[in-house]
């Protein structure tokens, strides 16, 4: 088999216009070179498959049938991989036509260097502090779980972990890069204990071959003179409870494989302590956040049935109810009925939906207007004052 000069791996799932992106960009950038395009489809249910079979038939293409995990598809294409450097690209990326001028030139210059990684901005063009990375220790790693490291992006302390030491703009040499753009030198990595260790099936695969380059005498670098848009990046998804519980499981891995037993066992036990931690907190804000709203809406509908109250009563029948203070404790139930038929219509489920909020008041007047019929006569004050609130608080609610 001839080599080529750069083998570009990506392994996509069910991103399949993110993917036509990535390859128009990945085309451009590669005209003229002598080079390959392999994506791995981890048995998506899109029609990424037939895109590129369709659209761009010079790439080649596995098509799995079952998620493989990103470790072992990228390790399935590197089988089929010639290049003198191997490119592995997330789907959801897109590159500067000049990157692989760019980026080859500066490693072929500098053959100490294993691995190479991008400046990279988000697709609202704001610079990704993952674009590299310190090595992963206790601190560093309580740091980033809990998030002081998002909250002091510029701490040499708490942000370690986005080595905050080294300028956005700065060429240097860094302990780990982002893994979803890195072009690494083959008979480095070869060197060095070959392809990606399969037991990580999402996260830390690139602080793992990062950290045998280095071992094996290598540099990973960082290299901003060229900049690639990552879309999905460290979004806020990546603070969400779930992430954070598939990333600890990847960095136990990586610890039980790097660090001796008793500081491993450690290191574990401080994570767990601080992910429960964050769990707990995780779940009184949304808790806060869910009485927030169902307190804003409860004022709301009360307001909005004491002002239909006086409407109906000055405007519409023109007489005054019996008894004020009756109409006043019926109110607490009646909104009460609206805000558990709000809740069980998944009014306050994320993302919020208006058919759902809808439907939750519409049900909730129905019946509220069901049970005004079974209340004794000096409760019953008017269904149209009900049936006016329920309309008017549907209104307001959306």
């Amino acid at each position: 088999m001839l080599q080529k000069k750069v083998s570009v791996i990506i392994v996509s799932y069910n991103v399949q216009f993110f993917l036509e992106l990535c390859l128009d960009s990945v085309a451009q950038a590669t005209r003229g070179m002598d080079a390959e395009i392999i994506v791995v489809d981890n048995n998506s249910s899109d029609e990424s498959c037939r895109l590129v079979a369709e659209k761009f038939p010079a790439v080649k293409l596995i098509a799995n049938k079952e998620n493989a995990g990103f470790s072992r598809a990228n390790n399935q294409a590197l089988t089929l991989a010639s290049g003198e450097y191997i490119h592995y690209l997330n789907p959801d990326t897109v590159l500067p036509e000049d990157f692989y001028e760019k980026t080859i030139l500066f490693m072929d210059q500098h053959p100490e260097i294993g691995c190479l990684g991008p400046r990279i901005i988000d697709g609202r063009g704001q610079y990704a502090p993952d674009s590299k990375k310190s090595f992963p220790s206790l601190w560093t790693s309580i740091y980033k779980i809990t998030g002081l490291s998002a909250i002091f992006p510029k701490s040499k302390v708490f942000n370690n972990y986005y080595a905050a030491h080294i300028g956005e703009h700065e060429t240097a040499e860094v302990a780990i890069l982002s893994g979803c753009c890195m072009l690494v030198r083959k008979t480095a990595m070869m060197a060095s204990g070959g392809p990606f260790d399969e037991a990580y099936f999402m996260y830390c695969e690139d602080f793992d071959l990062c950290h045998r380059l280095t071992l094996h005498g290598h540099k990973n670098y960082y290299f901003p003179e060229t900049t690639i848009i990552h879309y999905k990046g460290e979004s806020t998804r990546k603070l969400s409870y779930r992430y954070m519980k598939i990333f600890y499981g990847a960095l136990r891995l990586f610890v039980k494989k790097y660090y001796p037993k008793t500081m491993g066992m450690i290191y574990i036990a401080a994570l767990r302590v601080v992910l429960a931690l964050r769990n707990v907190l995780n779940w009184a804000k949304h808790l806060f956040s869910l009485f927030k709203m169902f307190a804003l809406d409860a004022i709301l509908l009360t307001a909005v049935t004491l002002v239909i109250k006086k409407f109906w009563f000055d405007a519409v029948a023109q007489v005054q109810p019996r008894d004020n203070d009756v109409f006043i404790r019926t109110i607490p139930f009646f909104v009460a009925v609206w805000m558990l038929s709000l809740f069980l219509n998944g009014a306050y489920d994320k993302p919020f939906s208006l058919f759902r909020a809808g439907r939750g008041m519409v049900l909730g007047t129905i019946m509220v207007l069901a049970a005004y019929g079974l209340l004794p006569f000096e409760y019953r004050y008017s269904r149209g004052i009900v049936l006016f609130s329920g309309m008017t608080g549907t209104v307001m609610i959306l």
